[in-house]
């Protein structure tokens, strides 16, 4: 029987400026810029990839297929806010998981209580769970641990991994209502956690004020950090650090290819497209412009 299955290639071809502005020029009466470009007619993406347990998104992605679902999140430009209102708007019949981030990582922002109840309650409507992964907890005071007594299709997740610096022992902790607990134990692995790191858990959990010194040392470094980054001439805050200023530092000739490998995520031989110089001269530069920032910076030079 012949395979009805329809499979996607996809053909990518490089072209130089000259091609690109005509092409722009000629597709401008018919098409819309995207609303996330600035005046320059570019936006930087960031985009968070997921995919199921059997990495179903991938397999199929190197298999070519046409049709394919892709579970992605994406970020514009310094918008890192998370839209709680599109999320609730895709939780329908066939959503079975709800998977939220307290505090939100990679970013860094948080959610309300108000919006992640609405998220709760409308996966409650259609009989789904909400998992909250509070992973990063220490790092954030607020916590919706409570939430999980007062709905039944609540799970918070943590872990020793981060602030405790455990992640070999490859510990942690579900906390949800005995009926939700009941499915885990009989789903989970005869022996999923080692004695060691039992022991770990149990002594820590014995001394809160572990936690307590490790969250004041975390926040005392994080401080020491942006005030230094500060006085050196950079723009700091939780989630990112400015570099326009650095890259402003730099001759012209590096000063686009570093624009195009830290914003652009592009390789050495696609920068080399774009720039239509060689690959070697590009990498040439990429090294040179390494030095010289590393030189600025422990000359304590303002950049």
């Amino acid at each position: 029987m012949p395979c009805k299955a329809r499979y996607r290639h996809e053909l990518k071809y490089p072209i130089g400026p000259a091609d690109y502005l005509a092409i722009r020029q000629r597709l401008r009466p018919v098409m819309r810029p995207d609303e996330h470009a600035g005046p320059d007619g570019r936006y930087v993406i960031r985009s968070i990839y997921f995919d199921t347990l059997d990495d179903k998104a991938l397999r199929e992605k190197v298999n070519g297929v046409q049709k394919r679902e892709k579970f992605r999140i994406r970020y514009y430009n310094d918008d890192l806010s998370f839209n709680m209102e599109n999320l609730i708007a895709a939780i329908g019949p066939n959503t079975d998981i709800v998977v939220l981030l307290n505090p939100n990582n990679p970013v860094g922002d948080a959610f309300s209580r108000e919006d992640v109840i609405a998220a709760i309650e409308a996966a409650r409507a259609v009989d789904a769970v909400v998992i909250i992964d509070e992973a990063y907890h220490y790092f954030y005071p607020n916590t919706f641990i409570d939430l999980t007594q007062t709905y039944d299709n609540v799970i918070v997740m943590r872990t020793f991994s981060k602030l405790f610096s455990l992640a070999a022992c490859r510990l942690g902790v579900i906390i949800s209502n005995p009926t939700i607990i009941h499915y885990v134990e009989n789903a989970k692995l005869t022996f999923d956690v080692n004695a060691l790191a039992l022991l770990f858990g149990e002594k820590i959990l014995d001394h809160p004020e572990i936690a307590e010194e490790l969250i004041a040392a975390e926040r005392e470094g994080r401080t020491w950090t942006i005030e230094t980054l500060q006085e050196q001439g950079y723009e700091a805050d939780f989630s990112r650090v400015e570099t326009e200023q650095m890259l402003e530092a730099l001759p012209p000739k590096m000063r686009e290819a570093v624009r195009m490998r830290h914003f652009e995520g592009m390789s050495s031989v696609e920068i080399s497209r774009a720039l239509d110089v060689p690959a070697a001269t590009v990498r040439t530069r990429l090294r040179a412009a390494a030095i010289l920032l590393k030189k600025q910076w422990k000359d304590g030079e303002t950049i």
